[in-house]
């Protein structure tokens, strides 16, 4: 029973996330035209809408290839967090931050073709809170593995 009650919570993070980046979206596209900056520290954060055909980095891939990909590892993530490999609060985490971030990303091209991207910083391509989960949820589920590697020596 303790395994369905993380399972139902993680779901329900997955969908709130998934409506906090929706709603960010929303309010950057209202509020924002393409390319214009709101600076939040001068030289080296802004808020500015960018509309991202492209993969990570804004590197050149097809919508479809994106989309084909995005599903395959859902669905690859999906399995794997259904048949129990992720264990601890950390790994469900991690796999639900994951989750929440690509969902939230392939609504965006499967709906408009492109990611909103909305936040810049000086040293780094344009980005939005589901990269910025993706980003966190890879380190959370790497933490697990590299803690059931340590405990396996």
């Amino acid at each position: 029973m303790k395994q369905l009650f993380f399972r139902i919570s993680d779901l329900i993070w997955v969908i709130v996330l998934i409506l906090i980046d929706r709603l960010a979206k929303i309010i950057v596209q209202v509020f924002l035209e393409q390319d214009k900056e709101i600076i939040l520290v001068k030289k080296i954060a802004s808020l500015r809408l960018v509309l991202n055909e492209g993969a990570i980095f804004s590197l050149p891939f097809g919508r479809w290839i994106l989309v084909l990909g995005t599903v395959i590892i859902l669905v690859i993530l999906g399995a794997l967090y259904l048949r129990g490999v992720f264990h601890r609060e950390t790994e469900c985490l991690g796999v639900a931050l994951v989750f929440a971030g690509a969902v939230g990303n392939l609504v965006d091209r499967l709906f408009w073709g492109r990611v909103i991207d909305w936040l810049s910083v000086s040293f780094w391509p344009a980005f939005n809170f589901a990269d910025v989960m993706i980003v966190f949820g890879v380190i959370l589920m790497g933490l697990g593995v590299f803690r059931v590697g340590k405990e396996i020596k």
